[in-house]
């Protein structure tokens, strides 16, 4: 597909549809919960002093969803072809089952193990539709790669997409981090999807950059609303998913089918978050304690225990994020500048949101 001014704009319009239909849906998503009191209250992990709606996921999925509708009916138009594929398909419907995980996590309070259980069975369901891993590029070595059986495949599959989707969804610990976080790592996703032709799941990340950036404005200290666990399953299996398909020499124009993927690329993408979740998990075993156990050894509790502010814990994680997705990008052969200038753009409009609110 060749890029044109035209349909530069039309992605443009639809990132800020993606904008401010969250940024229109959360207010009404605040009434709602708080007439039927589902809020989420504070305790000895968390920072907040106050209560907060914990509804947020659904404006995060109504906003995905709808951009992806107006993307879809209206591409054509702008000569834009082959956007309404397989992958779409799945990624929309398995962004529904992940989202409604969560969603019953937060209003029934679910026990871990069922919620790996579903994890697994929707791992497997993205593994058997093409998005998975089989064959892994060794780096820095020319025409080498490993090929995974079936079986190792598939436990590769799922225990990637579960760990990514739980490790966001630990990491929202502060106000604003973990949809900073996951909007700073859809960058190199849908800058790498356009590179490998995967113009379909490029648009699809950059209507989520647009919801997260929207909900920003509504989470960042002092939030007013929280994700959730069906925002951040929601956003960590896309995450997980994408960056499968970022970093392989996977084509649009080819049926669903993960060529070959680069780990190296994938896990600078992802780096931040996982590394949290690994290391928490290594800490919470070596005390006799089960791996779901709640504490205060993540990353951003250890900054705020120093005495770092909360808004510079999250900051300083953000600037974390950026440096490990611009390495991903470089690795990729990404052109500095094109990398400079839209993380500069991105955290332009971050700002400017939060200026308004602000004011």
């Amino acid at each position: 597909m060749e890029i044109t001014s035209t349909k530069i704009y039309f992605f443009i319009v639809i990132f800020f549809i993606s904008v401010f239909s969250t940024l229109i849906t959360i207010p009404y998503i605040k009434q709602y919960a708080i007439k039927k009191n589902l809020l989420d209250y504070p305790d000895i992990r968390k920072q907040r002093s106050s209560n907060a709606v914990r509804l947020g996921g659904l404006a995060l999925i109504s906003s995905f969803l709808l951009s992806l509708f107006f993307l879809i009916v209206f591409s054509s138009f702008f000569g834009i072809d082959a956007i309404f594929t397989e992958n779409i398909k799945i990624l929309g419907l398995c962004s529904i089952f992940y989202f409604l995980l969560g969603f019953f996590d937060d209003l029934y309070n679910l026990k871990p193990l069922p919620k790996l259980i579903f994890q697994f069975i929707f791992g497997f369901f993205l593994w058997s539709k093409g998005i998975n891993i089989q064959n892994i590029n060794l780096p820095f070595v020319e025409n080498q790669e490993i090929y995974l059986p079936d079986t190792l495949s598939i436990i590769f599959t799922i225990c990637w997409i579960s760990a990514i989707t739980n490790s966001i969804n630990w990491i929202d610990g502060l106000d604003g981090l973990a949809i900073g976080i996951s909007g700073l790592c859809f960058v190199p996703i849908s800058i790498l999807n356009f590179q490998n032709g995967n113009y379909d799941i490029a648009l699809s990340s950059i209507c989520i950059i647009g919801a997260c950036i929207g909900f920003l404005r509504y989470n960042f200290k002092p939030s007013r609303i929280l994700m959730g666990d069906g925002g951040s399953y929601f956003l960590g299996m896309n995450i997980a998913s994408m960056s499968i398909m970022a970093s392989s020499s996977y084509q649009i124009n080819q049926s669903i089918k993960v060529a070959s993927v680069d780990i190296i690329c994938s896990l600078l993408i992802v780096a931040l978050p996982l590394f949290d979740l690994i290391r928490v998990i290594i800490i919470r075993i070596s005390k006799g304690l089960s791996p779901f156990y709640p504490d205060r050894e993540h990353i951003h509790h250890k900054f705020v225990d120093r005495g770092i502010k909360e808004e510079y814990a999250v900051i300083i994680i953000y600037i974390i994020s950026v440096i490990t997705g611009s390495l991903a990008l470089f690795y990729k052969g990404i052109n500095l500048t094109l990398i400079i200038s839209t993380f500069s753009i991105l955290i332009f409009i971050y700002r400017g949101i939060l200026i308004k609110r602000e004011n």
